[in-house]
């Protein structure tokens, strides 16, 4: 699958390990005007996050530009906004704000839409689907899976495209689901 125009807002989500990044990078593989947006920040104190990492930027063409940021609004103020931006991931993006309260979350999650859909040319955004399994037993547990559900479907209101990853295979939302 390679998607061959140039504007809209494509979301791609799934959960941990179904090939969610590998799908969007593959749609993109032809394109040389990507900048790769990634937002996830984690040390654990081991190399196992820092070898996803550099296994990640192996997966992607030379030809792509990377920024490693969890400000996605200042990101696409910055970048050619006719080329095409991979946000991977939105897990990242609502993890890096977990202390902001629920008044300045919605602020921020607004502003950051608003920004997304300002962007002329094509937005590919990779998210994790949480909650399909135990519910954490903290409260910031409860908070990620709540903010990360609402920020999931509002993006996928103003997306062109949505697929959900299972397994390595990609279902395409946008045609193969009604609307609740």
């Amino acid at each position: 699958m390679v998607i061959n125009y140039s504007n809209g807002i494509i979301l791609v989500s799934g959960p941990v390990k179904s090939g969610k990044s590998r799908f969007a990078e593959k749609m993109l593989k032809n394109m040389d005007d990507v900048t790769y947006l990634a937002t996830g920040r984690l040390d654990d104190g081991t190399k196992s996050w820092e070898n996803r990492i550099i296994k990640h930027r192996k997966s992607r063409p030379s030809t792509w530009g990377t920024i490693e940021s969890t400000n996605i609004i200042s990101v696409i103020t910055k970048v050619n906004s006719n080329g095409t931006l991979l946000i991977d991931s939105i897990g990242g993006f609502v993890s890096a704000y977990l202390g902001l309260d629920e008044e300045e979350w919605v602020i921020l999650l607004q502003n950051t839409i608003t920004a997304i859909q300002s962007f002329d040319g094509l937005v590919v955004l990779v998210a994790e689907e949480v909650g399909w399994g135990v519910c954490p037993p903290t409260i910031i547990g409860n908070l990620f899976i709540d903010r990360l559900g609402l920020t999931i479907n509002k993006l996928d209101s103003i997306a062109t495209q949505s697929w959900l990853v299972l397994h390595g295979r990609a279902i395409n939302l946008s045609q193969n689901s009604i609307p609740i």
